[in-house]
């Protein structure tokens, strides 16, 4: 993903990382996660990078709320891409 996003493998560690603990339910990996997200971000008008940014932000209280990580993470592009 640090390829895709022109990020820092350390960066890019963290919010997968903070991902990872909030969402991880067994069956997904992190690719899983990282495809989601360059998915999102290559058909938004937003980023993967801003996504991943702010799910490593926003994961706890989603996870806590009950959204799903799919839920979590197209929302976020779309209010990325809508507030650009």
């Amino acid at each position: 993903m640090a390829n895709v996003t022109g990020d820092s493998a350390a960066k890019v560690s963290n919010q997968l990382t903070s991902i990872w603990n909030n969402f991880a339910k067994g069956g997904e990996n992190l690719e899983y996660y990282a495809d989601v997200i360059t998915a999102l971000g290559a058909a938004t008008a937003s980023s993967s990078s801003e996504i991943s940014a702010g799910l490593e932000k926003f994961a706890s209280i989603a996870e806590e709320t009950g959204l799903s990580y799919e839920y979590a993470t197209s929302s976020l592009a779309t209010i990325v891409a809508t507030t650009r």
